[in-house]
């Protein structure tokens, strides 16, 4: 019996390998693919699109930074992407310790407005958000749309963030308060580093979130010269149905990937230990 059931969970997990083994040569093929065209001419392009470049041609990278304005939608997204990144990890570290340490009617009325904040589709607050900015001046700012994706990164964010505030230790912040420290002084020295796992793991899903942006970066940035990555490259592909460039297309897409890849690969342990902390935590 005990043979039998080692067998049978062996070829369980053989069959478990199979299929992640397929599954991860169905994602990574696509990028591979991508990375070895943005080194074609069109010609090689159209003679073969599965096929190695004969020549590795790298002035079609210096097209698409220069030429293209790559260079600019990119530093343009990298600006959005930092402040909004800034702006969220403040109020959300703030707030979460608030929620996750005070136990009150008003805490629990804010916990609960925020998961319900949570479940209603971002869609439907695009129209209310686009006029809020217009009657505040900031269409087509780029400050405008970093504190748009601050307040749609707030819900998600307090609901991982607030739990880990929760089960820290209270006897920290007693032993913090008889030494004389204050809230904020126990707040930075104590609370925020013993949350670094939850703040790494928001701060990653939100840097992908801000940076992938496409939909209210369209419609609300009407300046070239602001265009977001995603409304970039959205560009670049409506003007290559007229004039294709498929290399430079190719390589302006493996920049606009490039910085999520690294930072997934840095941080990827951060974000496992992180939703694994949180799903035990929560």
């Amino acid at each position: 019996m005990k043979i039998r059931l080692y067998i049978q969970h062996g070829a369980t997990k053989s069959m478990v390998r199979i299929i992640m083994i397929c599954w991860s040569v169905l994602v990574v093929y696509p990028l591979i693919w991508a990375v070895q065209t943005s080194f074609k001419i069109n010609k090689e392009f159209y003679q073969s699109i599965w096929a190695l470049p004969k020549v590795f041609h790298w002035e079609n990278y210096v097209n698409a930074w220069i030429k293209s304005n790559v260079s600019v939608f990119f530093s343009n997204t990298l600006y959005v992407t930092a402040l909004a990144m800034v702006i969220s990890l403040f109020i959300i570290a703030l707030a979460a310790n608030a929620l996750g340490r005070f136990d009150n009617k008003l805490t629990k009325f804010l916990s609960t407005y925020f998961i319900l904040a949570y479940m209603i589709p971002g869609s439907i607050a695009v129209i209310a958000q686009f006029f809020l900015l217009r009657n505040l001046g900031l269409t087509n700012s780029l400050n405008g749309l970093s504190l748009k994706y601050v307040a749609d990164s707030i819900p998600f964010s307090l609901f991982v963030l607030t739990g880990f505030f929760r089960t820290l230790p209270k006897e920290l912040e007693e032993s913090a308060e008889m030494d004389g420290a204050g809230y904020f002084r126990t707040f930075l020295q104590i609370m925020l580093p013993l949350s670094k796992p939850g703040i790494m793991t928001i701060a990653i899903f939100n840097f992908m979130g801000f940076w992938n942006e496409y939909f209210f970066a369209l419609i609300m940035m009407t300046d070239r010269t602001k265009y977001t990555i995603s409304v970039g490259i959205a560009r670049m592909v409506a003007v290559s149905s007229f004039k294709p460039e498929w290399g430079v297309l190719f390589a302006a897409c493996v920049i606009v990937m490039a910085p999520v890849i690294v930072m997934y690969i840095i941080f990827q342990q951060n974000i496992s230990q992180g939703i694994t902390s949180g799903a035990v935590k929560g």
